[in-house]
C-alpha cells in the first residue's frame, strides 16, 4: 500500500501556466469562461465583496507581442456591426500599444456585465479601457486617460468626455451628478467652455472608462447580479468604498450616441435596480443606508 501511495505522489507535478499576450481576441461566449461566484443580493448596510477571480491562463490566439502593451481595450458587441467597425477604425487610427478584446453577445446574450468581466480577465495590461461599440475615439483619448492615473497612485477609474455623435459641440457626458434612482450626467457645449475641469466624481458612465488593473486585482471585477444597468455606478461606489478614486478627464474625448449600444433596456431595469438597492441598503420607501449616503454625497 505504501508503494502505491508513493507512486501517486510522484505522478503529481506542478505546471507553471504561461501568461500569453493576445493582440486581438474575439471571445466565444459558448466556450469555457471563468467561474465567477455570484453573491446573493441582501439588504445590508455594507456592500458585498465581489469575488476576485484570477485571469485564465489559456487564451485563444497567443502571439508574441511586437511592442509593450499598456492597454487592454474591451468592446462588447450587441446588435449591428456598423458601429463596432467605426469604433475599431478609430482605435486603429488614434491608439497605440493596445490589445483589443471583442466579446460578441449576439448569439448568446451574456449581459453587459458578464461580457465586460470576460474581457477584463482575458488580459494583463496595466490599464483596461472599456468602450461602447458605438463610441468613436478621438485623438489623444488613450494617452490622456493614462496621464490622469499618474496624478497619484489611488486613482483607480477615469472616464472620458462624451460628445454628441451628430453635433460634436454638445457634451453628453462631462462628469456625473446623482447615480440613483437613475444616473444623471453633466453636460453643456464645447463652444461655451463647459465641463473643461478634471475632477473627482462619485461615479462615471462606462461608455468610455479606464481602470487601473492593480485596482481590479484588489477589489475584483464587476458585480454580475446587475445584468446590464447600474453595474457602472455600483463598481465606482465599490472602488471608492475600498479607498480608490474615480475621476473625469475632459482631455480624453469620444463621440457617443447615448443608449445606442443596447436594446430592450426596460426589461432589465427593474431587476438591476433591485440588485443595486439590495446591495447598498436602499429601501423602497426612500431611505438610504448611512454608507450609501456618505458615498453618494462626497466623491
Amino acid at each position: 500500500m505504501s508503494n502505491s501511495k508513493n507512486k501517486k505522489k510522484n505522478k503529481k507535478k506542478s505546471v507553471k501556466c504561461p501568461k500569453p499576450i493576445v493582440p486581438v481576441a474575439v471571445i466565444n461566449p459558448l466556450g469555457p469562461s471563468p467561474v465567477l461566484k455570484r453573491p446573493k443580493p441582501a439588504v445590508i448596510n455594507k456592500p458585498i465583496l465581489p469575488i476576485i477571480v484570477e485571469p485564465p491562463c489559456h487564451l485563444p490566439y497567443p502571439r508574441e507581442p511586437k511592442e509593450e502593451i499598456t492597454t487592454d481595450i474591451i468592446l462588447v458587441l450587441y446588435g449591428e456591426r456598423d458601429d463596432l467597425d467605426r469604433c475599431v477604425a478609430s482605435i486603429e487610427e488614434h491608439c497605440s500599444n493596445y490589445r483589443l478584446h471583442i466579446i460578441d453577445n449576439n448569439d448568446v446574450n451574456l449581459g453587459f456585465t458578464i461580457a465586460v468581466n470576460q474581457g477584463i480577465l482575458a488580459g494583463d495590461a496595466p490599464y483596461v479601457w472599456l468602450l461602447n461599440q458605438d463610441a468613436v475615439v478621438l485623438e489623444g483619448a488613450q494617452e490622456t486617460l493614462i496621464e490622469r492615473f499618474n496624478y497619484h497612485e489611488k486613482v483607480g477609474i477615469v472616464g472620458s468626455m462624451q460628445r454628441d455623435h451628430d453635433d460634436h459641440d454638445i457634451i453628453r457626458h462631462g462628469g456625473t451628478q446623482r447615480a440613483f434612482p437613475s444616473g444623471v450626467h453633466k453636460g453643456g457645449r464645447i463652444s461655451m467652455g463647459h465641463c473643461r475641469i478634471p475632477e473627482k466624481n462619485t461615479w462615471i458612465n462606462f461608455a468610455s472608462v479606464m481602470f487601473r488593473r492593480e485596482m481590479i486585482r484588489t477589489i475584483g471585477v464587476l458585480d454580475e447580479n446587475m445584468f446590464l444597468l447600474y453595474s457602472d455606478s455600483d463598481y465606482c461606489y465599490w472602488a471608492r468604498y475600498r479607498g480608490w478614486e474615480v475621476w473625469y478627464e475632459p482631455r480624453s474625448q469620444v463621440l457617443h450616441r447615448l443608449g445606442g449600444a443596447s436594446k430592450s433596456i426596460s426589461e432589465w431595469h427593474v431587476k438591476d435596480r433591485v440588485a443595486f438597492m439590495s446591495k447598498w441598503g436602499i429601501h423602497p420607501n426612500g431611505t438610504y443606508s448611512d454608507l450609501f449616503k456618505r458615498l453618494d454625497s462626497n466623491p
